[in-house]
């Protein structure tokens, strides 16, 4: 006898649930569902019972060479001419928080039917890589078309504080890449964007410092409400990061050691953000 949650919002407090050979044969409220006189009965008080697993980060279903951000690229920089007293404004290696991961999904058969065979009927896809990689969406498994089967966009913004790789590279390589086939720094997407930052404690202050641009980018839009200033860029990135520092959209963060666990909690901290570990 478990907790059943018969429809949402709706739980009934004494339910069960008859399973047999791994399939649900009954369910439903105790006084309705027969129990066999076979059965093996556990008890489930104070818990949930759920039809399938449900896969909770995952990066299936997303096609390669996927183009995240919605600006497209920024101006070329070449850091070994001039020293720059300040990352340039183009520079958004790896942060592309305005990426929504359900406006590419692919869900065919060959992604879902596999995985309901091993029992799992939900997932939330999220973007992999880092810093600030973009917005995961929860998805059904059924195999329906995607209008259908994205059941929730955006469940929350991904952060995984670790040097960021460019999803997009791949299809990249060709035009940056010079006789001999080495690319020089800064070339690893394409010769459009500099290479900061290549280390934890970079990515860590370019994380910062996006955050502290939503700041100033909203500051700079209310100026221009007001009929003063300069017209502000369109910068749907910079918007996003401005929803997690009002708490309108959830971060979960990917850590995985006590040092990175306490590093996310005090990011999170700092900038008011939710934490999901």
């Amino acid at each position: 006898r478990v907790n059943l949650i018969a429809a949402p919002g709706k739980v009934h407090d004494q339910g069960t649930v008859v399973v047999r050979g791994g399939l649900i044969e009954a369910v439903g409220p105790s006084a309705e569902v027969a129990i066999p006189f076979d059965a093996e009965i556990i008890e489930g008080k104070g818990l949930f019972i759920y039809p399938g697993f449900i896969d909770l980060y995952t990066t299936v279903g997303q096609p390669s060479g996927v183009e995240r951000s919605i600006t497209g690229r920024g101006r070329p920089v070449e850091l070994s001419e001039t020293p720059l007293a300040t990352t340039p404004a183009d520079n958004r290696r790896g942060l592309t928080p305005e990426f929504e991961v359900a406006d590419s999904l692919d869900l065919n058969q060959g992604v879902t039917e596999p995985r309901r065979k091993l029992g799992f009927t939900d997932l939330l896809s999220a973007p992999g890589g880092a810093i600030v990689t973009g917005q995961s969406a929860f998805v059904s498994l059924s195999g329906l078309p995607r209008r259908e089967a994205v059941l929730k966009s955006p469940v929350a913004l991904h952060v995984h504080l670790a040097t960021p790789t460019d999803p997009s590279t791949a299809r990249n390589e060709g035009p940056s890449t010079p006789a001999g086939g080495r690319r020089r720094p800064g070339q690893e997407t394409g010769g459009t964007e500099n290479p900061y930052p290549r280390s934890l404690m970079g990515s860590i202050s370019h994380f910062r410092q996006a955050m502290l641009d939503a700041d100033h980018y909203q500051a700079l839009l209310a100026y221009e409400q007001e009929g003063a200033g300069q017209r502000v860029p369109f910068d749907p990135a910079l918007k996003t990061l401005n929803l997690v520092r009002t708490g309108k959209l959830p971060v979960w963060w990917e850590a995985n050691t006590r040092d990175e666990i306490h590093r996310a909690l005090d990011i999170a901290r700092e900038f008011g953000t939710s934490a999901v570990i």
